[in-house]
């Protein structure tokens, strides 16, 4: 299995629970809300606006959305960004950028590395801040993921996410 592949198993909706616990505030957090992927392979429209750009020497562009809608009515939100994977020819690695799509800020970039047991891993740095996310699918219906945020090398918040598909 391939990125691309990888990536079009997590289209529809999905049912997330995600626990975060702040090391540094003292204090945890849970909650629940529905995900919602939508694979785009090989964005050619992408790769020919970036042709002559720092992009151009990568073969593969990738697109995932993502959308996070909780519908609590006391914390109602939807946080959507987009994931541009950027990879060379039979590689596992490169590099990515998310774009947040309610927010006019500098995309995010990092690096990825993807292992054909089925592990996506996210390195991302600004600044003093770096995380480090982990993403696994024991099956096309399930899928885990943790972060780890260090500020100035200690650890500050981690999470644990674990996702069923149901459609």
């Amino acid at each position: 299995m391939n990125i691309s592949n990888f990536l079009s198993t997590l289209d529809g909706n999905w049912l997330a629970q995600q626990t975060v616990h702040n090391l540094y505030l003292e204090s945890n957090s849970s909650h629940k809300c529905e995900v919602v992927y939508k694979s785009i392979p090989n964005d050619c429209k992408l790769v020919s606006s970036l042709l002559d750009s720092p992009f151009d020497k990568y073969s593969n562009i990738d697109t995932l959305e993502v959308a996070w809608i909780n519908r609590n009515l006391k914390t109602s939100y939807e946080l959507s960004y987009t994931l541009y994977f950027f990879t060379l020819k039979n590689t596992t690695y490169g590099r990515f950028i998310k774009w947040d799509k309610q927010e006019n800020l500098v995309p995010t970039q990092g690096k990825f590395k993807w292992n054909e047991n089925g592990i996506l891993n996210f390195t991302t740095r600004k600044g003093s801040i770096y995380i480090d996310e982990t993403f696994y699918m024991p099956s096309d219906k399930l899928r885990l993921s943790t972060s780890i945020v260090k500020q100035y090398g200690i650890c500050t918040q981690v999470s644990f996410v674990s996702e069923i598909k149901f459609n």
